[in-house]
């Protein structure tokens, strides 16, 4: 599936595994290499959708029109679903901690 990285902080830390961001903690980076891979090895939605522990969920209020992916118990990566004439792109948008 193609995706792209709205921040640059995590096009950081999605294109070199020894970019540690002072903003999270490790099992944050650990977890968010392991969704990006999801991301790079899914055809559509539906296959991230198949990995329940991802909690795929659609945002409400004013997060309409993104989703949701668990990254740990309270982060998760926020993103946002795009179609066009060539294909479904998800655009990564930022890490938020839901518990704040």
């Amino acid at each position: 599936m193609r995706y792209t990285i709205a921040s640059s902080e995590l096009r950081a830390m999605d294109a070199d595994e020894r970019f540690v961001s002072r903003k999270y903690d490790k099992a944050v980076h650990h977890a968010f290499r392991k969704v990006m891979g999801l991301i790079r090895g899914a055809r559509d939605e539906r296959d991230l959708r198949a990995f329940k522990s991802l909690r795929l969920e659609k945002l409400k209020g004013d997060r309409l029109g993104t989703s949701s992916l668990r990254l740990t118990q309270a982060m998760r990566l926020i993103i946002r679903f795009v179609t066009d004439p060539n294909g479904q792109t998800i655009v990564v948008i930022e890490i938020v901690d839901y518990h704040k």
